[in-house]
């Protein structure tokens, strides 16, 4: 059951209540909800989402707003080995989201395009979260309901980001592929061994008794 704050206050109110009661916190905040967390919280602080949020222009400079950008999917719908979907993170910077679009499908056995599937949860526009700060909690509200798959985890996205420096496929090994060196026939092998011998026999100083 839900903490009896939640129906006491508005994201936009001018006097925020001071609470007692927090809230554990939530990753995937889905649907009109709102949560206090307490104001150390490092995820609140952060203001972390498994969804995809970019900050938004907001009126009033105490609150922050956040919109969904949606989820990355293959044209084709195709399905991983694994039978997962093809549900990247989109890019937060525009320039870069669009570079997303149109780029082959990860998935090897695909002949797919990547495109953004944008989020139009919130009465056509994208589902807002809003985080607000006080002395003592963090306030959290969303408006919208996702109308999309949920995106890879961030730290999926950023772990693959480092392998590959574009963050959609496992980078090539161009060294798996490279020939070994040919081999020395044996007859060969022997004149060459002796003569590396014999020189570095030659090069050896000579001792001197005293």
């Amino acid at each position: 059951m839900a903490p009896p704050h939640h129906f006491d206050w508005d994201i936009n109110d001018n006097n925020i209540p001071k609470v007692s009661e927090f809230d554990v916190f939530s990753d995937w905040a889905d649907g009109h909800c709102r949560f206090v967390y307490p104001a150390e919280l490092e995820e609140a602080k952060r203001h972390s989402s498994g969804w995809a949020m970019r900050n938004t222009n907001n009126h009033n400079v105490s609150i922050l707003k956040k919109s969904c950008l949606g989820v990355v999917v293959c044209s084709a719908r195709c399905t991983l080995d694994g039978g997962q979907k093809v549900h990247l993170r989109p890019a937060i910077c525009d320039k870069a989201r669009k570079k997303q679009q149109g780029k082959p499908c990860p998935n090897k056995a695909c002949a797919g395009k990547l495109e953004v599937l944008p989020c139009r949860g919130h009465c056509g526009y994208p589902v807002t979260h809003f985080w607000r700060h006080t002395d003592q909690a963090i306030f959290f509200q969303a408006k919208g309901v996702h109308d999309h798959p949920r995106p890879e985890a961030k730290s999926t996205a950023e772990a693959r980001r480092s392998l590959t420096g574009r963050g959609l496929s496992l980078p090539h090994h161009p060294h798996h592929n490279r020939r070994p060196p040919p081999r020395i026939p044996d007859t060969k092998r022997n004149l060459f061994l002796g003569h590396k011998l014999s020189s570095e026999n030659t090069q050896c100083p000579k001792l001197s008794h005293v």
